[in-house]
């Protein structure tokens, strides 16, 4: 059985302005079938807004993740650069390369030496052919002249 009701009009689902009672289950049927497609479009929505969100979401932690790994493999070449700084092998090895380059520098001086030399005595040597070459052409020209002046004499 079903318990008494002090207001009976719940019951009976009588219209409180007199209108027929089809036409107001149909208005209320309208809006409540717009506030379900505007509540679907909301969630269609959201649920857009939502994949968008963790696209993004996905994209930053994939980029913070290379980040990391790259930060990885630049501390682990910064502590092995450390720790061979620390064991003295790097300043050993700068030693050789300073001796080796002292080496080089001096064969280097020891060649231009030389070179100078070289030019200096190219130089030399050089002016004398002009000496030389000057001589000759007087003495050709004071030969080539001395036969004519013989002839003119006679």
């Amino acid at each position: 059985m079903l318990a008494p009701l002090k207001n009976r009009a719940i019951l009976e689902k009588e219209p409180a302005d007199g209108s027929h009672p089809d036409d107001a289950e149909r208005l209320k049927r309208t809006q409540l079938e717009a506030e379900v497609s505007s509540l679907r479009q909301a969630l269609r929505e959201s649920r857009a807004a939502l994949r968008r969100s963790a696209t993004q979401s996905a994209q930053k932690l994939i980029a913070q993740a290379n980040e990391i790994s790259r930060l990885k493999a630049l501390n682990a070449y910064t502590a092995k650069r450390l720790t061979d700084l620390e064991s003295g092998h790097a300043i050993i090895e700068l030693g050789r390369k300073l001796i080796e380059l002292s080496e080089a520098n001096h064969s280097l001086c020891g060649a231009a030496q030389r070179v100078w030399c070289l030019e200096k005595t190219i130089r030399a040597a050089h002016g004398e052919y002009q000496r030389l070459s000057s001589e000759r052409d007087a003495l050709a020209l004071q030969m080539h002249d001395q036969p004519l002046a013989r002839q003119q004499l006679t």
